[in-house]
């Protein structure tokens, strides 16, 4: 189970204010960079407490394909 347990500070990641979190968990720790203005995810890392190291970043969200209908659509027969 994850408990969070420490409000790291603000730091500023590609210009943007976020808060940096971080939770202790089994068997690791993951940090969590939160954006300010919204809430949205910007970044994190989980460090596994022996080996691997993985980083997730978050640019975007809610920006999916605009799907425009054909001028003339032909129904399917």
């Amino acid at each position: 189970m994850t408990t969070p347990n420490k409000y790291v500070g603000e730091v500023t990641l590609n210009g943007i204010k976020a808060w940096h979190v971080q939770w202790q968990g089994q068997p690791g720790t993951y940090d969590d960079w939160v954006r300010e203005s919204d809430g949205y995810l910007m970044k994190v890392t989980y460090a596994a407490a022996v080996g691997s190291t993985y980083t997730f970043t978050f640019d975007s969200y809610n920006t999916g394909t605009i799907i425009v209908a054909p001028a003339s659509p032909t129904p399917a027969s």
